[in-house]
């Protein structure tokens, strides 16, 4: 069958005169392309200062000096020496690679070294997010957003202690969970296998990615079984399956690689499960909502960014439901780490790492293709909104709220008996000393160690609920203080200023005072 084609005739062109300038390219570009570049210069300005903090954490000290004593005797302890009361109760340093990192750093760099260790991982932490994202995705409306709301709740984790290297790897896990799910690939995911051995001698959390993994299997395979459940990505097979659990069963054996072995699962599964009398003391084990008069005080805003996720969050993945979209994957995600966060305030950062590449793709599928028209307005938004932040938190530190902000600055902060400790030290002092706050000891230990002991520390899996609620007690009347001080043969006692246990002691004839301070007063037995 022939078809005809039409013939069309000679294009003209209009005659240039020589005498006519030919007109320039339109150059696109100018402030346009340099909004971008200014918004993210912004935000990492902006990322240095919020963790450009002070070190205020108590358990720090405690930490820091397990991680020297390893790396001067050569060995990992398994029996508490550090405490007056808890010495040879069996110990399990959980952190103790983290602990051993914080050493060198000390060692290597000084009090600099741990604001450079901090501010290296959130930056590292970060990076790992928006490589998360596929590279059309990452220039959606909504990523500087999202990006700011979960920068601003992972931060407030990111101290100077073992925990600090779980958020880093914990980005990393999402990284390759993300990248496995585009590409189906599982050279995406065996690189966990290896990470997951550091995770398990770096910190006591690392248990989070085996349990995902294998959770993560399941759910890919009841939707192999049952492929109409989700419509939101291509259908998975039983290779996906097989891949997840290859990778899954490797970590399950990986995270016996550490000094105790089967030991070290058994006792990151009990503390994972709850410990209601950790819970009684330990603010960030508690319900964040729950702990509201906590937060309210003193991080208020901190718990509205966190219901604020959770809404964005679960509204998101709501709305695609309806358009029957069925995120089934993404569900299971964020149901693991919702309820992991509403248990214990210190899995809100987890919300935020996982839940940041799910919270933009919900949203940019939701508001379809996103349009190009207009972008040099939203860039110019965007950078305002990264100026105020940047200019607040330069001028306030990191704001928890109202009534509490995170001062700028690098070093040791908070406050340490620095004096009494340099007034044992030139006396030589020996001994059992009670520290009537809890806070204290892990300084104590740090900086006295093994000539005195405190009798409480921020070790409290160690120390148990009988020694803890003895020790409690012992702050209730004289006569408990009395007893609890005969008993454990106390030889120093570091108390409170103006306390009733400080004016007990001072008409006491068998104590008296070595140093006192406007906050401290400092005892021996004469």
């Amino acid at each position: 069958m022939k078809t005809r084609s039409r013939r069309l005739g000679p294009v003209r062109t209009p005659a240039v005169s020589a005498a006519t300038p030919r007109r320039a390219p339109k150059v696109r570009g100018g402030v346009a392309d340099v909004l971008p570049i200014l918004v993210a210069i912004g935000f990492v300005v902006w990322v240095v200062a919020l963790n450009y903090r002070p070190i205020t954490s108590n358990d720090f000290w405690i930490h820091l000096r397990i991680g020297e004593d390893i790396l001067t005797r050569g060995h990992i302890p398994h029996v508490d020496d550090y405490s007056a009361v808890a010495q040879g109760r069996p110990f399990v340093a959980h952190g103790w690679l983290g602990a051993v990192v914080l050493a060198l750093v000390e060692k290597t760099c000084g009090p600099l070294g741990f604001t450079l260790l901090r501010e290296a991982t959130a930056l590292g932490l970060l990076g790992l997010l928006l490589a998360a994202l596929p590279p059309e995705r990452r220039r959606s409306p909504v990523v500087v957003p999202a990006l700011a709301l979960c920068t601003y709740l992972i931060c407030w984790r990111i101290e100077v202690r073992p925990d600090l290297f779980t958020l880093l790897l914990l980005a990393a896990l999402t990284f390759a969970v993300e990248t496995w799910r585009r590409t189906r690939r599982l050279r995406a995911l065996a690189w966990l296998v290896p990470l997951q051995v550091l995770w398990a001698n770096l910190h006591g959390a690392y248990l989070f990615g085996v349990v995902l993994l294998w959770g993560l299997t399941g759910v890919c395979a009841v939707l192999v079984l049952a492929p109409r459940l989700q419509a939101t990505e291509r259908d998975y097979t039983w290779t996906d399956v097989r891949d997840l659990a290859v990778v899954a069963l490797g970590a399950s054996l990986a995270i016996l690689v550490n000094p105790y072995g089967p030991a070290l699962v058994t006792y990151s599964t009990r503390m994972s499960e709850g410990n209601e009398f950790i819970k009684r003391f330990m603010t960030e084990w508690q319900p964040p909502f729950a702990a509201a008069s906590y937060f309210r005080g003193n991080a208020g805003y901190l718990l509205g960014a966190y219901a604020v996720l959770l809404a964005l969050l679960g509204g998101g993945l709501l709305l695609l439901l309806l358009l029957r979209r069925r995120p089934v994957v993404d569900l299971f995600v964020c149901a693991v780490v919702a309820y992991l966060s509403l248990r214990a305030n210190r899995f809100i950062p987890y919300v935020a790492i996982m839940g940041f590449p799910i919270l933009v793709r919900s949203w940019v599928e939701l508001a379809g293709a996103v349009p190009s028209v207009g972008s040099r307005g939203r860039r110019a938004l965007e950078l305002a909104g990264v100026v105020v932040l940047v200019a607040g938190t330069l001028r306030h530190g990191y704001v928890f709220g109202p009534a509490r902000s995170g001062a700028l600055g690098a070093g040791y902060a908070g406050r340490r008996p620095v004096e009494e400790v340099a007034a044992i030290r030139a006396r030589r002092l020996q001994g059992a000393l009670y520290n009537e706050q809890m806070t204290e000891g892990s300084y104590i230990v740090h900086e006295l160690y093994p000539t005195v002991r405190p009798v409480m520390d921020a070790r409290v899996d160690v120390y148990g609920e009988p020694l803890y609620l003895e020790y409690e007690a012992s702050h209730t009347s004289r006569v408990a203080f009395a007893a609890y001080m005969r008993r454990y043969d106390i030889r120093l006692a570091l108390l409170s200023q103006g306390g009733w246990m400080g004016q007990t002691l001072r008409l006491d004839p068998g104590w008296e005072v070595v140093s006192e301070s406007a906050e401290r007063l400092l005892f021996r037995r004469r």
